[in-house]
């Protein structure tokens, strides 16, 4: 399932006309850049995990297949 995120942009805090990401915040009145650091926390965890997984492959599911 495709999980859809909406960022609120909020000019009232904003000073100069140009969009700056320290402003954009979750529906949830989070900043966008925590939000995108915890996303990449999350990500980098997992492709540890996965990569941890392949590395250890138990003895007997390792096939000689030459012979």
């Amino acid at each position: 399932m495709m999980r859809l995120n909406f960022f609120v942009y909020r000019p009232d805090r904003m000073q100069s006309k140009v969009i700056n990401p320290d402003l954009c915040y979750t529906i949830n009145d989070r900043p966008l850049t925590e939000f995108q650091r915890d996303e990449q926390t999350v990500y980098d965890y997992k492709v540890k995990m996965i990569k941890q997984k392949i590395e250890d492959i138990p003895e007997q599911k390792v096939f000689d297949f030459w012979r």
